[in-house]
């Protein structure tokens, strides 16, 4: 599942280092009363996205992250008090997060961008940057306030508008994260812009103007940026998965991994599309180049469900045991992926007392939809199943359009609402009859037993 604050940092790459705040010369029309623009405004936004890709980096220009960090921390190390170094080295660094999923690298850059503000306490970089530090950290809050900070020195600044709507979205705060991304759109629209519009749409439940949307974000993306253009193919892809539209996913998956072959999502994206396919062999190789890069929780609890499916009970068991530990093994990395490893617990019935307070602690502070839902599931395996109906009903409030949703209110509701049950485990199957290697057939099982 790609709805958390790292996939919504990986969209604001392409328009953070230059004119962030900048006007396009003739804004266009504001959104639509329905919030987000309507789909045929985005064709008349496209030229105004000229404004990001003149302003790429200089990774396409031949030179590696790697040796453009080199560079600047020398250039820091020379010029201290340089606030624009400061801060183009610890958007390297937040990039270098990205690519890495190595944390530490944000706390390098939060010290630079204090450092920043301490010479210059109202700079506009250096509050912006630091609200993506606090995203990326899933301090959804600090990240908000941070950016409103951005905002109350540059009320034309896209980017920290951006991050406003990005930091709403994770709390839960879906009209306030619209009104950001409308603003964004009227001051800046382009590649970035129209990702968080499909992001929203398909929130909605819309996932055909999702599908849309994210297809012009992708023809407004500078093409000579590979790594910026493979990831909007990556949400195509996603998009398509998630509607059911196998063969679509597996298009956009290639073509992304064509352009970026060491997207560690891509990989794993494609894994699943193989497996829905029949394709077993190539799902397990593609899932374990995936984690050779980054073991993300979600990847090798993928890996170790599709052994899991095949009886291969020993492998499945190995990979599940790798979750646990890339759970325990930071602070950090219990805060980043608190979700991740209580949907695993429960999905798995392993710890599902720690699970419970998992997510408990969190939907405290991160109240979006997907909070609720794992709220959901892990009460109902905690056998509290009127507490797990209600937060349920909380998950579904938006009309998402998802067939893990649907699954876990199918078998939330079956003992005490068996009608409610069966729709909404057809909506699982009819969404995406391969939504999951396991829950799928469990899925029709329990339809089977229902009707």
């Amino acid at each position: 599942m790609l709805r958390t604050a790292y996939s919504l940092l990986l969209i604001v790459a392409a328009m953070l280092v230059g004119g962030c705040g900048q006007k396009s010369a003739a804004p266009p029309a504001a959104a639509s009363a329905g919030r987000i623009p309507a789909l045929p405004m985005l064709r008349t936004r496209l030229a105004a996205s000229l404004l990001i890709s003149s302003r790429k980096e200089n990774a396409m220009a031949g030179k590696s992250l790697d040796d453009e960090m080199l560079d600047y921390q020398q250039s820091v190390k020379n010029n201290p008090s340089d606030i624009s170094l400061l801060n183009h080295l610890a958007y390297i660094y937040i990039r270098k997060v990205r690519q890495t999923v190595d944390f530490r690298f944000n706390t390098s850059a939060e010290k630079l961008l204090q450092q920043a503000l301490v010479i210059d306490p109202k700079n506009y970089d250096s509050w912006l940057y630091l609200s993506i530090v606090y995203m990326a950290r899933h301090n959804f809050e600090l990240a908000r306030t941070t950016a409103l900070k951005a905002l109350s020195i540059n009320d034309s600044g896209s980017g920290a508008l951006g991050i406003l709507g990005d930091a709403c979205y994770e709390l839960g705060l879906y009209d306030h994260a619209a009104e950001s991304y409308d603003k964004m759109g009227d001051l800046l629209p382009g590649s970035p812009y129209y990702a968080r519009a499909a992001s929203y749409r398909n929130l909605m439940g819309d996932s055909r103007g999702a599908i849309e949307i994210m297809n012009e974000a992708f023809e407004a993306s500078d093409p000579r940026d590979l790594e910026d253009h493979a990831w909007y193919l990556l949400q195509l892809g996603n998009f398509s998965f998630d509607s059911g539209k196998i063969s679509g996913a597996e298009r956009f998956y290639r073509q992304s991994l064509e352009l970026y072959p060491a997207s560690y999502n891509t990989l794993a994206g494609l894994a699943k599309v193989c497996f829905a396919q029949g394709k077993t062999d190539e799902a397990i190789s593609l899932y374990k180049k995936a984690i050779a890069i980054v073991p993300m929780p979600d990847f090798v609890a993928g890996l170790g469900d599709i052994y899991l499916s095949l009886g291969r009970t020993a492998d499945a068991e190995k990979q599940y045991a790798l979750v646990e530990y890339i759970g325990l093994i930071s602070k950090i990395n219990q805060e980043i992926y608190n979700r991740q490893i209580a949907l695993f617990y429960a999905d798995h019935d392993r710890k599902l007392g720690e699970a419970l307070k998992l997510v408990e602690g969190e939907i405290q502070i991160r109240k979006d939809i997907y909070g609720y839902d794992a709220l959901a599931w892990c009460l109902y395996k905690n056998g509290k199943i009127p507490e797990a109906m209600e937060a349920m009903t909380r998950a579904l409030k938006l009309g998402t359009k998802d067939a893990k949703l649907f699954f876990h209110a199918g078998m939330i509701y079956q003992k005490s609402k068996p009608a409610s049950a069966r729709k909404y485990l057809r909506a699982a199957l009819n969404t995406n009859p391969s939504f999951h290697p396991i829950f799928s057939n469990e899925a029709r099982e329990t339809l089977r037993q229902l009707q």
